[in-house]
């Protein structure tokens, strides 16, 4: 398997989808997992961002040795607010920030991976669920 550092975009677009308050389940999910960890930011969205950056700078660190990460970008992560994010636009952006995340402990070890998965898990049901209804 293979890890990068995503772009700022993907992250983006995940953190503002958890803003709007038709996700408030999701988003209780997520800051139960960010109250356990130590996150820098003056906002739930700059500590998620930050976070969920730092998250990933991690598990490519184990995938391919310290200070590995800043050989896929600059370091330098940014929270600026996406809005052209559907729902099926962040499954997508959630499928591809898990997969870059699931090196080395931490799919076993973060509380936040775990959360986010537990969102990218409950987006697929809920698809399912509107497809049936569908009929």
């Amino acid at each position: 398997m293979s890890a990068y550092v995503v772009q700022d975009e993907c992250i983006n677009s995940i953190v503002t989808w958890l803003t709007f308050p038709r996700h408030q389940w999701e988003r209780n999910r997520v800051e139960e997992a960010l109250a356990k960890q130590g996150t820098i930011g003056a906002t739930f969205e700059e500590k998620l961002g930050n976070a969920m950056f730092e998250l990933n700078c991690n598990a490519v660190e184990q995938r391919y040795g310290d200070g590995q990460a800043k050989e896929f970008r600059d370091l330098d992560y940014t929270w600026k607010a996406n809005y052209n994010a559907s729902g099926y636009s962040v499954y997508d952006r959630l499928g591809e920030y898990i997969y870059q995340c699931s090196e080395g402990d931490v799919p076993e070890s973060s509380e936040l991976f775990k959360a986010l998965h537990l969102v990218y898990d409950n987006l697929a049901h809920t698809f399912f669920r509107e497809l049936r209804g569908a009929k």
